[in-house]
């Protein structure tokens, strides 16, 4: 027996020799080292990756396991969304706020990631786009009122707009300062034109006791608007972002929480390899977002190009009226019409 059980160990020693890589699970993950700007990427991360990244390797695998919507599966999603509203709203007004709302928020979305800024770094750098937004909407609003027309401002404000939504793409990890301040001067230039003049058109095309109720409904299609956008947006950065992680060897759970993950980048060594594959993966999903915001513009000047001329002059039909009483023309037509009210 003794001699038995002294033979049966080499056999069950190799046995769970064999056993051991087929539980670990780790024999496919081989390292495949990847070049990323001139440095090789191998697939194991160093220790301030390990600690950076949350989460352990089976939520990565349960995650990919399943249905996968590739980028064909969620443009038809988004398109069919985007379809469905339209229906519902009018497409002219809700469309048109679809890419500013977005670009508001990944433009500062870009500055903290890619560029390493600072939230209040980040404020400072997008005055140039409010700072040209808000003097173009009041001087366009000024020369619509003396003009009497408006489908001009609107027609202006999206070739502007589209050609400074496609600047965007440009934005990248290498993109000189001077570059993009410019850029987002030309992007705040045509959303300023954009804002006030379809707050025009649509007062306008209303009648004159509709106006509060037009005014209202432009408002509420432009939230609605703000909150898809940003939607929208977020199914595309999410899934690009996802595909280039991967590429590049990194873990892709890190797409389900890009905007947390940026605080955590900021640790990383800024020479390290690990950092500048991250930020290149950033990189290139935003220019992917910036390209549907694009063809989105685009979308929206077509669509523009159907909005009717209506007048801006209209007389005041309202239930609401000031009455204005006669003056008297004597002193003794002031005495009777005193009197007059006494006796009243």
């Amino acid at each position: 027996m003794k001699s038995h059980v002294a033979e049966s160990k080499p056999g069950a020693a190799a046995q769970s020799n064999h056993s051991t890589p087929t539980d670990t699970g780790h024999t496919d993950n081989q390292q495949c080292p990847v070049r990323v700007n001139g440095s090789m990427l191998s697939n194991a991360a160093d220790s301030s990756t390990q600690s950076a990244v949350s989460g352990p390797q089976e939520k990565v695998k349960d995650s990919d396991q399943g249905w996968k919507a590739g980028k064909k599966e969620w443009m038809i999603i988004i398109v069919l969304a985007i379809v469905s509203l339209m229906v519902a709203l009018d497409a002219t007004i809700l469309v048109p706020v679809l890419p500013m709302f977005c670009e508001l928020y990944y433009i500062p979305f870009y500055l903290e990631s890619v560029k390493d800024f600072s939230p209040t770094t980040t404020g400072v750098a997008l005055m140039p786009l409010t700072g040209a937004l808000l003097p173009t909407s009041v001087i366009v609003g000024r020369l619509m009122t003396k003009l009497g027309r408006y489908r001009w401002a609107i027609w202006l404000g999206w070739a502007v707009s589209i050609t400074g939504t496609g600047l965007l793409i440009l934005l990248d990890t290498s993109i000189q300062t001077y570059a993009w301040i410019l850029i987002f001067v030309v992007v705040g230039l045509g959303h300023g034109l954009i804002l006030m003049s379809y707050n025009f058109s649509v007062q306008a095309m209303a009648d004159s006791r509709n106006v509060a109720y037009a005014a209202g409904m432009y408002t509420f299609a432009r939230t609605l608007g703000m909150c898809i956008g940003v939607a929208v947006g977020g199914a595309v950065f999410q899934n690009e972002l996802k595909e280039h992680l991967r590429e590049l060897q990194l873990p892709a759970v890190v797409a389900n929480d890009a905007e947390n993950f940026v605080v955590r980048l900021h640790d990383f060594p800024k020479a390290s390899v690990q950092y500048q594959a991250f930020i290149l993966a950033y990189a290139n999903s935003f220019k992917v977002v910036f390209e549907v915001l694009t063809a989105l513009a685009g979308l929206a000047a077509l669509l523009s190009l159907f909005i009717k001329e209506y007048t801006m002059d209209k007389e005041l039909d309202s239930e609401h009226i000031l009455r204005q009483e006669k003056q008297p023309s004597s002193p003794e037509a002031n005495v009777e019409m005193h009197a007059e009210r006494k006796r009243g």
